[in-house]
């Protein structure tokens, strides 16, 4: 709301190379910097912007005030224009997390957009961890140690294991 549909001079080329594509769900996967609910973030002219919000502005125009924008695909990291829709406050409550939730439905894609696992990903205190995450996270922290790295656990009929 309130943001110019006409971008700043290289900001598309910087949202573009921040973009994955996920051939299963054909979201547009932000990878840059996220905020603590998965929304995707980047700086732009001074100030913190939706980089969701860009991609719909540029694909089909300002943002209509008093709206704002749902992830039809339920990912908040998604930045494909075609799985934002605009909706009121009410209705994207409506169809929020709390729906889901009670409809006991899970979220597909971590925070950072990883797809999770279909098992093992069910935390001790009952939250869902990602498992390329927490990959990530150990093997970062055994490199910072210094600490040799595991091997690779062996592929299921193959012969490396």
């Amino acid at each position: 709301m309130g943001e110019l549909a006409v971008l700043p001079q290289g900001v598309a080329a910087r949202i573009g190379a921040k973009l994955r594509y996920d051939d299963e769900t054909t979201c547009w996967l932000w990878t840059g910097a996220h905020n603590g609910h998965g929304y995707g973030r980047i700086y732009v002219e001074g100030k913190w912007k939706y980089p969701h919000r860009l991609t719909y502005q540029l694909a089909h125009g300002e943002i209509p005030l008093g709206l704002q924008l749902d992830h039809l695909c339920r990912n908040p990291a998604c930045c494909n224009p075609s799985h934002l829709e605009p909706v009121t406050n009410r209705e994207n409550t409506l169809r929020g997390k709390v729906s889901a939730m009670r409809d006991r439905t899970k979220p597909t894609h971590c925070k950072r957009g990883h797809a999770y696992a279909e098992r093992g990903t069910i935390g001790s205190k009952g939250e869902l961890v990602c498992r390329e995450c927490t990959r990530l996270r150990r093997f970062n922290k055994m490199r910072a140690e210094g600490r040799p790295q595991r091997k690779p656990y062996p592929v299921k009929g193959s012969n490396n294991g």
